[in-house]
């Protein structure tokens, strides 16, 4: 399977320099002739990743147990409430911040920056503490 993992991100990266410059110049897309290349190789890797993958495993099981689901979710659902809070979060800072202009947008980089080393140094003393 590792194997296939790096072929087939190199069959997309050869997809995506194949298809840049036909977009970009025969077609004159320019830069968003670049991201519709590089969108289209990262589909055709994920689909026939998931192509592979579920020759091996089952994706989706036919039956739906509502109880396991729910556990799931007592289980995780403070994480998933943290993170969407701090999405959320974030998303509605940098917008307010872009707003205001490129000065106010850098110092709120900043700040975005320092804050997420903090909070990933943090939650790696917490990890390492469990």
């Amino acid at each position: 399977m590792k194997a296939c993992l790096f072929g087939m991100s190199g069959v997309g990266n050869f997809l995506n320099a194949i298809l840049d410059p036909i977009l970009i110049f025969l077609f004159g897309l320019g830069v968003g002739g670049a991201a519709v290349a590089t969108v289209i190789s990262e589909y055709l890797i994920a689909f026939i990743l998931l192509w592979k993958l579920s020759d091996e495993v089952l994706l989706f099981p036919f039956e739906f147990d509502g109880r396991k689901f729910f556990s799931y979710l007592k289980s995780g659902g403070l994480l998933i409430a943290r993170t969407l809070a701090v999405f959320i979060t974030t998303t509605l800072s940098t917008s307010m911040a872009a707003k205001q202009g490129p000065i106010p947008m850098a110092g709120h980089q900043i700040c975005m920056q320092v804050w997420l080393s903090v909070s990933l140094l943090i939650d790696v003393l917490a990890l390492a503490g469990q």
